[in-house]
Formats: structure tokens, C-alpha cells, sequence
């Protein structure tokens, strides 16, 4: 059983903000019947709300974490899937996939420059806007 969900819906809904333990309650009803928790943050994530992740800000980790857009600075096409420690250790060797962005070492030297700077420049205290 799995989960999927937009830490922040946006286009389908203009950009509706989760209420203070939405997304945190949304992680215990997972943990509780065993689902699994992908958190879409495509548009949303890599620092666009004032914290790198929307998740950061509601204090727990998906288990899947989508980015996309804002990782490559929204200049080359890079898409990005992170699993946390318990799904690399129970999934990793069952995940068969074959992405049509992979083999791009120029994306991939982009996204981590991305986050470097994101990181060791202080740049998203200038953009913490949303009060979640």
C-alpha cells in the first residue's frame, strides 16, 4: 500500500498550503497500516518555501521524496528520487528503473551545485515566506 501526495497542491488546486500536522498526520496513518509515503515536491521543493523540502518544515522524513524543476535551477531537465534508510535497506535491489534523464553528468554537476549553494550561502533565509 502506498501513499502519494503534493506537500503542497498546486496547479490542480492554486496552490493550497497544508494546515500545521497535515502532512505529519498523513505520515502516522502510513506508519500506522504499514504504507509507504511518496511526497511529491517536483514543483514546491529545493528551497522554494524557505526550507530546502516542504516535509523539513512539518518535521518528518517520506519515505520517497520526488524533485524536479527548482533542482536544476529550472535550466536543464533533471528529475530526482529519494528513498530514505529504510527503504534503501528493505527495496534498494528491487527497484528496476531506467529514467529518461539518466546518464547526465551535466544535470548531475548542475543539481549538486544547486544544492551546495542552497546550502552554504544562506539564500533560503531570503525566501521564507510561507508560514507553515
Amino acid at each position: 500500500m502506498t501513499v502519494i501526495i503534493e506537500s503542497i497542491s498546486e496547479v490542480a488546486f492554486g496552490c493550497v498550503i497544508p494546515l500545521p500536522g497535515y502532512l505529519k498526520g498523513i505520515q502516522n496513518i502510513c506508519n500506522k497500516y504499514g504504507a509507504m509515503l511518496i511526497v511529491d515536491e517536483i514543483m514546491c521543493g529545493t528551497g522554494r518555501i524557505g526550507s530546502l523540502y516542504v516535509w523539513q518544515k512539518e518535521n518528518f522524513m517520506p519515505d520517497i521524496l520526488l524533485l524536479g524543476k527548482g533542482i536544476s535551477g529550472g535550466y536543464l531537465p533533471l528529475f530526482v528520487m529519494m528513498v530514505n534508510s529504510k527503504i534503501n535497506k528493505e527495496k534498494i535491489g528491487k527497484f528496476i528503473h531506467g529514467f529518461t534523464y539518466q546518464s547526465m553528468p551535466i544535470q548531475a554537476a548542475v543539481g549538486t551545485t544547486i544544492l551546495t549553494l542552497l546550502k552554504n550561502k544562506n539564500i533560503l533565509i531570503n525566501i521564507s515566506y510561507l508560514n507553515i
